[in-house]
């Protein structure tokens, strides 16, 4: 039995321009669940384009907010972007660390320790 689809695609298309890529907000504008709305998007593919284009338009005025604060100097967003888009020029939050050409780091452990450390290093040992 096929399912019945009571909104057009039309009325799809215009619930979700200005929607700013909101599912609550195209469904409200139709009366339904969000989880419809899923289904109209897996539906009518044009609608799904549409609503792809709606969630680009909102990071686009992210991106240029962002861009906007870089210019003006905000030190916290350039150091946001950098470890977001610069990983490449070693921006990062954390640092993998490796041995000698990548090879495994071996930890030797004085017999002073205590037990529980022990316990601790071969439970890290074995991650």
């Amino acid at each position: 039995m096929s399912r019945q689809y009571k909104r057009t695609l039309e009325e799809l298309l215009v619930a979700i321009e200005g929607s700013h890529g909101i599912k609550t907000t195209i469904a409200a504008r139709l009366g339904m669940h969000r989880y419809t709305v899923d289904k109209y998007l897996q539906r009518y593919s044009s609608a799904l384009a549409a609503y792809e284009d709606e969630c680009d338009r909102v990071g686009d005025v992210a991106e240029s907010i962002i861009f906007q604060s870089l210019l003006n100097g905000d030190l916290e967003t350039a150091k946001w972007y950098a470890v977001k888009k610069l990983k490449h020029r070693g921006y990062t939050e954390r640092h993998e660390v490796g041995g000698k050409d990548n090879e495994d780091i071996s930890i030797q452990v004085s017999h002073d320790v205590d037990d529980r450390i022990m316990d601790l290093l071969a439970r890290l040992s074995t991650r």
